[in-house]
């Protein structure tokens, strides 16, 4: 008898931490990298882009590329590119939302 009531405490206080062990400090979603290339290609992203960014973070001028985050249906996307690809999606998304349309930025048909 004495056998069986260990037994089932032990097993008892084992489901108990089971189920305990999921919660907790809750998991980190590790955020996807995605060219800006790549990201112009989705309408809807383009327009979060243009929501949640600024051009603060191109002010440091640096060789390589220059990444921002962006929250993007409850994920965490980290959008890179370089200084001149940044350029043109912030110059060519205001002209296109400021001129639906018209299509391109005469200056940037090149």
């Amino acid at each position: 008898m004495k056998t069986m009531r260990l037994t089932l405490l032990l097993a008892f206080v084992s489901f108990a931490t089971m189920s305990f062990a999921d919660e907790g400090p809750g998991r980190r979603d590790l955020p996807v990298k995605i060219s800006l290339e790549k990201a112009r290609t989705i309408p809807s992203f383009e327009t979060e882009m243009l929501q949640q960014l600024t051009t603060d973070f191109l002010s440091e001028e640096k060789s390589g590329f220059y990444y921002a985050r962006v929250r993007y249906r409850n994920n965490t996307y980290v959008v890179y590119g370089t200084l001149k690809e940044w350029h043109l999606f912030f110059c060519l998304s205001r002209w296109n939302v400021a001129n639906p349309g018209f299509g391109v930025h005469p200056d940037f048909t090149n």
